[in-house]
């Protein structure tokens, strides 16, 4: 609901027409329940109108402005007061309304260190290896030097770019030691534990067969990497991660992060995980990323609840036994009665057959519980995107279905035995389709659908 308390936000820069920041903060402000309504706006602001730009907001009663190429230095004069960690890096991406005018931030530098923790990677006492010298870079070595890293490498196919930040960083992190070099003096790393952020725009669609490395023996001694580019969304770079046996992620969880530090400053409230991971799924999709999902699980793990929930937020849903019976004309009882569960099973496959390497971004099936019990089904599965078990214990599930008589395999009275059966028959087959296990025991269908999209 917009009105005359609602606050606006937006973003300055040139070009704007590609950013996705509308849509995280639209988004949270669509969902945050308990604070003011906001609405977002991209602002184009050609070089040389920054002050005037930020006189106008400032007069308009703008509440908050990002702030991104190329203006991210430009700005800074005009400020009325800048964060420490923001004026070290010499560069800003948010501006929040003060009493005279904006206070510059740099959520570049924050999000990176909440999408490093949502990562899950340890980074204290490691050493860091930075590909790339240019602003992307400067956010993370600043951001990397208070997380407690041992040292940072910064690489560069430039040298003189490398070593002009890593002096700058040198002079604000005293307890961090700081190096810098080409790509050609990668080696030096392979004596100690280091891990990889990967910051250069070596890898962006459309050129997306680059690398900025070509040295598997880097990839091998690595621990772990993060590219920043998020389309594709595997990289080159991480698919060669990937390839040596290294855990990968892309740069969307701190695009998201930003954007969630940046509202939280703007609106002066805090954004709980659910929300942002809420607005992380729209993201997703609207950068064209999110992975096809297929939902697999015993009648009664919540295949269809969760389902909802990712309809909820925009992805298209395929139930397999609503569209069985849509294309056969019966409900799954009269198929089992007149035709027999085999010519149910070869339906099954018929559509998994239809749908194998056509799914789409935001595409999600919730496959029927027996689905997975055939070899062929299996594979099929597994090929259409990234399979999930939603795994539920006997109780649950009874409790889940007590009173469904809409599931032939249940028919006949002593519902426990019946699924202590069923679980029996097909655990190892779900544990052997899934890419990732969730217990929905103890979880609501939100928390559930929000895990799944989580980075």
């Amino acid at each position: 609901m917009i009105n005359g308390k609602t606050k606006v936000l937006g973003l300055i820069g040139d070009p704007v027409e590609h950013t996705l920041s509308p849509v995280i903060h639209n988004t949270l402000s669509d969902i945050y329940e308990g604070g003011e309504s906001a609405v977002y706006v991209p602002f184009p602001v050609k070089r040389g109108g920054v002050e005037a730009a930020l006189k106008g907001a400032f007069s308009l009663g703008i509440q908050g402005l990002n702030v991104t190429v190329p203006h991210k230095s430009a700005v800074i004069p005009f400020l009325e007061d800048i964060d420490p960690m923001a004026k070290a890096i010499g560069a800003v991406n948010t501006l929040v309304r003060g009493d005279k005018g904006y206070v510059g931030y740099n959520t570049d530098a924050t999000g990176f260190i909440r999408a490093l923790k949502a990562f899950g990677k340890p980074v204290e006492g490691k050493a860091a290896a930075v590909l790339g010298a240019g602003g992307a870079s400067r956010a993370v070595v600043f951001a990397l030097s208070s997380m407690g890293v041992s040292e940072i490498y910064i690489f560069n196919r430039t040298p003189e770019r490398a070593a002009e930040l890593a002096a700058s960083l040198s002079e604000y992190a005293k307890d961090c030691r700081v190096y810098s070099g080409t790509y050609d003096e990668i080696s030096t790393l392979y004596d100690r534990e280091f891990f990889v952020v990967q910051c250069t725009s070596v890898g962006l669609a459309p050129d997306i067969e680059g690398c900025v490395i070509d040295d598997g023996e880097f990839f091998a001694n690595a621990l772990w990497g993060m590219d920043i580019v998020y389309k594709p969304a595997k990289t080159q770079f991480m698919k060669r991660m990937e390839a040596a046996g290294k855990p990968a992620c892309n740069g969307l969880s701190m695009l998201l992060y930003q954007a969630v530090d940046a509202y939280e400053k703007f609106m002066g409230t805090t954004v709980s995980e659910l929300l942002a991971l809420k607005a992380g799924a729209r993201l997703q999709l609207c950068a064209g990323v999110a992975d096809p999902i297929v939902l697999i699980g015993c009648m009664g793990s919540g295949k269809t609840s969760v389902s909802n929930c990712l309809k909820k937020l925009g992805f298209e849903v395929l139930d397999a036994d609503a569209e069985i019976e849509r294309r056969s004309g019966m409900t799954i009882n009269r198929i089992f009665e007149e035709q027999g569960e085999k010519a149910f099973r070869d339906m099954e496959t018929g559509l998994l057959k239809e749908l194998s390497g056509k799914a789409e971004n935001g595409f999600v099936l919730s496959a029927g519980g027996g689905m997975p019990v055939r070899e062929e089904n299996r594979e099929l599965l597994k090929k259409i995107g990234k399979t999930v078990y939603l795994r539920a214990g006997v109780s649950t599930l009874c409790r889940r279905l007590e009173g469904d008589t809409t599931r032939p395999l249940l028919a006949g009275g002593g519902l426990k035995a019946k699924i202590e059966g069923i679980l029996s028959d097909r655990e190892a087959v779900y544990m052997q389709t899934a890419h990732e296990v969730i217990d929905t025991d103890d979880m609501t269908a939100e928390e559930i659908a929000v895990r799944i999209l989580s980075f």
